[in-house]
């Protein structure tokens, strides 16, 4: 499926749905091809993407295949075309999502000789910290905690954590660009998102592109959220990156700070006693967004205080974990299925996502929950064995949902399966 998807320089997500090249999508890929032995795909397929890295240090959330046609949002709609900051050789978005870059570079490095892997950190050092400094000089506004200011950063584009928000969004019609959708075109209309979210999501995407993407003031925006997954991966990216200095015998106490002052602010700042979890905050309003998703559990990648760790691992293991009907293992929904807002079907609001389940494996594997682990990993590698790599899956019967042949649920299924040295991208070794 990978060789099918890959397109010479990068790996579609899907062949049809999904074109053109996507940021977290890549680093899954990548971390996936080098499972299987195929380090240099994965390094072409990193390079690609940070060759349209932003002079701010903003590495996009899309990277357009221009000789794809027929996707929306298009390249028009973004409307990067002209913006300085964005490389001259590509067209992108103007918008970031999850920075799981330093860990899958540190990962893939596992997988070389000495010499190769000292190569390898030191050709993406530079453009890692560049894109980490953006991420903690930009994205953290009056906090250590990063903002996210679209639903599309956080990866999780339909999740319910962003009802709340859209609740007090009423734009205009004539504040909404004119858009057809095409994801509709490949999947069950049941499985997108409403057609007064997507209106939202280009609403606030306008508000943005009128200011190319970076507001002067991001505390008049509308949509200014701290998400957790997103916090979580950056704190444990930052402490990855500090290894890869390491290994280059440079100064790592600016990132290894950075990494315990993000983790210290998710820990102080974004938990919930009543839900046993952590959640968002929204920066608009200065109040917690109380609503549990499988996103609340990614702090297990960083090291919380023991009572904290025990009690995520708990909600874990009672409030998510589910087996899907005439199945053996257990796998864990983006929402827990007691949750009203729980929607078994539609996307981010109640399926299975494979890269949510990784990294909560890796998780469990760092923080010691051994059998958790291999229990959720027999759990994936069942649904992709029955229903195919699949974009998502009903976690209530397996079957797979969104688009098919998707590229990170290969992946991560040959990093799951990988015997490798490392193969944990949060492995804290």
């Amino acid at each position: 499926m990978l060789n099918e998807n890959w397109t010479g320089r990068t790996t579609k997500p899907s062949a049809h749905l999904y074109p053109h090249q996507w940021s977290w999508d890549s680093a899954f890929i990548a971390i996936g091809n080098a499972a299987r032995g195929n380090v240099a795909d994965a390094l072409t397929e990193l390079r690609s993407l940070f060759e349209a890295q932003w002079s701010t240090g903003m590495v996009p959330h899309m990277v357009f295949d221009q000789a794809a046609t027929g996707y929306y949002p298009s390249a028009e709609l973004w409307g990067t075309r002209g913006i300085s900051a964005m490389p001259a050789a590509v067209l992108t978005s103007g918008m970031c999502q999850p920075a799981v870059h330093a860990s899958a570079v540190w990962q893939i490095g596992q997988h070389l000789e000495s010499r190769d892997r000292y190569d390898l950190f030191a050709e993406f050092f530079e453009p890692l910290c560049a894109w980490h400094d953006y991420l903690h000089s930009t994205r953290a506004v009056g906090s250590p905690l990063l903002e996210i200011w679209h639903p599309w950063e956080s990866g999780m584009d339909n999740s319910p954590l962003w009802d709340t928000v859209f609740s007090r969004l009423h734009p205009n019609d004539e504040d909404i660009p004119e858009y057809r959708r095409v994801d509709t075109d490949h999947a069950d209309a049941s499985e997108r998102p409403t057609a007064e979210q997507y209106d939202r999501y280009v609403y606030l995407l306008e508000l943005l592109r009128r200011k190319d993407y970076q507001p002067s003031d991001p505390t008049k925006l509308p949509f200014r959220v701290c998400d957790v997954l997103v916090n979580s991966i950056a704190a444990s990216a930052d402490a990855d990156l500090a290894r890869i200095a390491e290994v280059l015998g440079l100064p790592t106490q600016d990132l290894t700070g950075r990494s315990q002052a993000l983790t210290e602010a998710v820990v102080t700042e974004m938990w919930s006693d009543e839900l046993g979890q952590f959640v968002d905050l929204d920066r608009t309003t200065a109040t917690p967004i109380a609503v549990a998703v499988a996103g609340g559990l990614a702090p297990l990648l960083l090291s919380l205080p023991a009572n904290r760790e025990h009690h995520l691992v708990s909600t874990l293991a009672y409030q998510y974990l589910v087996t899907p009907a005439g199945y053996s293992n257990p796998v864990i929904p983006v929402v827990p299925t007691s949750a009203s807002y729980f929607d078994a079907d539609r996307y981010w609001r109640g399926p299975v996502w494979v890269n949510v389940t990784w990294l909560l494996i890796r998780a469990l594997e760092r923080c010691g929950q051994s059998e958790l682990a291999r229990r959720l990993t027999d759990g994936v590698l069942e649904l992709i064995d029955t229903s195919g790599s699949s974009e998502y899956f009903n976690p209530l019967t397996g079957e797979p949902r969104g688009a098919s042949g998707f590229s990170w649920t290969a992946a991560l299924a040959l990093d799951l399966t990988s015997n490798a040295p490392g193969s944990s991208v949060i492995d804290r070794g």
